[in-house]
């Protein structure tokens, strides 16, 4: 649970409200000016440490293993309305993103997708959660999904992802080419002998000679 804490202090710090508090019960309408003003590497720094958080929810332990404990209950409650408040605020920034789709760029474009991937794979552990609210959080799910498959299916992006990996492809092609001539030995004067019978068929390599940078 402290972990939980100062990942919910980092992410409040970053939105500039604390989140499951009086403070963070403004307006939803300011709250989508607020964010609909912002440039995409802050939205996207925003959604990223909501992210985190939830997936720091995820981790929660089964309330099924708190044996009674009145404190360990508490607790968990308290992470389930932080939960509903998480969500809420990532469904905000979900669909500004929707609306700035195409004006994304691709490393944009690709961290949100990371970010929208690593939410989705927290569903399944969130779903016991919080039994309030339930048609608001599927509803969720489904614009981070469908934003999700938006970005992978656009042209743009499957375009430039195409070229990342053509780049990459040759990148590593030129590396191993550059690697393969430093290795290899060409027949010279500098040769060098092994006395050692296990070394003989070595003895017509050639290695480099360097000074001595003493």
């Amino acid at each position: 649970y402290a972990l939980y804490l100062e990942n919910l202090l980092s992410t409040s710090r970053i939105l500039g409200f604390f989140l499951c508090s009086t403070s963070s019960s403004v307006d939803k309408d300011t709250e989508e000016d607020k964010v609909s003003s912002l440039i995409n590497t802050d939205l996207l720094k925003e959604i990223n440490s909501l992210g985190n958080l939830i997936e720091q929810i995820a981790k929660k332990p089964d309330s099924l293993n708190s044996n009674g404990n009145v404190l360990v209950d508490a607790v968990l409650g308290l992470v389930g309305e932080d939960y509903l408040s998480s969500i809420n605020e990532v469904s905000i920034r979900v669909s500004e993103f929707k609306e700035r789709l195409d004006c994304l760029g691709f490393v944009d474009s690709v961290e949100l997708v990371c970010v929208l991937r690593s939410l989705e794979e927290c569903k399944e552990r969130l779903s016991a959660l919080s039994q309030r609210k339930k048609v608001m959080i599927e509803s969720v799910w489904g614009s981070i999904n469908e934003v999700k498959d938006q970005i992978g299916n656009s042209k743009a992006y499957k375009e430039d992802e195409g070229r990342l990996l053509m780049m990459g492809r040759r990148n590593k092609v030129s590396e191993s080419a550059r690697f393969g001539e430093r290795v290899v030995m060409k027949h010279s004067g500098n040769s060098v002998k092994f006395s050692s019978g296990r070394f003989l068929s070595f003895n017509d390599f050639s290695f480099p000679a360097y000074a001595s940078m003493e």
